[in-house]
């Protein structure tokens, strides 16, 4: 079998994004700087879509300007991340950033804040902090991610490749839960380039190659033919629990069913719930 000129057959470990593929990263931005100016919208004459807008643009500004930007440019540390994040690590621009970042954090803010005529130094410390708490607490994972993962991760070897800094990107990862499901993460931050360079790439590879491949699914029984095609019907034990198998397509078992509980007619039921269901649609988002 092939799909976009590849052997499937041969593929034995995949990489996958972070930002904006497992988690949302954007819009949680979005919600967190609008958390931050409903603050001042609720103290001045001030709407809070054109206080983020010039929220926005400051941190921009200040950011492309900072005598740190060609290395943070170099990894993609996005303008709103340098709002929240640690800035861990020994690289001298980190170092730098991690230096200068109340500095900064407070520039921009107050920055904003000035782009409408306020000036009020302690309500741009509140949303600073505001925007950090609301930031650090909204670690959501796309609804389609734990079936891909429940399907990817019995099969293939499967690990994080992405752009932005190490101590951030492994920050969500683990706010988000889904640390635990990749032996291997790799960020631009780990080897000082960012995607498409192919030497993250070849760090996630050489990593992935010296980890034992995942245990196939097991076959636990098998219940018959399928009706439609005559192929076989069976009910399988996967990493996340026994599930039946017809062809490419896989249904959980319902909770609390028990492996021998399942006959051939309840089988086709699952399996056909299961391909009636309709895939969700990503919404496309902006790049950092």
């Amino acid at each position: 079998m092939t799909a976009l000129g590849l052997d499937v057959a041969r593929i034995r470990a995949i990489t996958l994004d972070l930002d904006d593929t497992l988690v949302v990263e954007k819009a949680s931005a979005d919600e967190a700087i609008h958390r931050a100016c409903l603050l001042a919208s609720a103290r001045y004459a001030v709407h809070p879509d054109r206080l983020h807008e010039s929220l926005r643009r400051v941190a921009r500004e200040r950011w492309y300007a900072a005598p740190y930007y060609p290395y943070a440019s170099a990894i993609a540390i996005s303008s709103w991340e340098a709002l929240w994040a640690r800035f861990e690590g020994d690289h001298p621009s980190l170092a730098a950033m991690r230096a200068d970042a109340p500095a900064h954090r407070s520039t921009v803010w107050r920055g904003a804040l000035a782009a409408h005529e306020i000036v009020d130094d302690d309500l741009a410390g509140e949303m600073g902090r505001t925007f950090i708490e609301a930031r650090r607490s909204l670690h959501i994972v796309f609804p389609d991610v734990a079936d891909t993962l429940a399907w990817l991760l019995p099969r293939y070897k499967v690990g994080i490749v992405t752009n932005g800094m190490a101590c951030l990107q492994r920050e969500k990862l683990h706010g988000a839960g889904l640390a635990p499901f990749f032996e291997v993460v790799v960020t631009a931050g780990d080897v000082h380039r960012r995607k498409p360079d192919p030497t993250i790439f070849e760090r996630a590879l050489a990593l992935l190659a010296q980890k034992k491949g995942r245990q196939r699914t097991e076959l636990l029984r098998e219940l018959g033919a399928h009706p439609d095609d005559g192929e076989p019907v069976g009910v399988y034990d996967g990493r996340y629990g026994p599930f039946v198998k017809h062809g490419k397509v896989n249904a959980s078992l319902p909770k609390g069913t028990e492996a021998d509980q399942v006959t051939l007619e309840s089988a086709l039921a699952l399996l056909e719930k299961k391909k009636a269901a309709k895939p969700r649609r990503r919404k496309s988002t902006s790049a950092k």
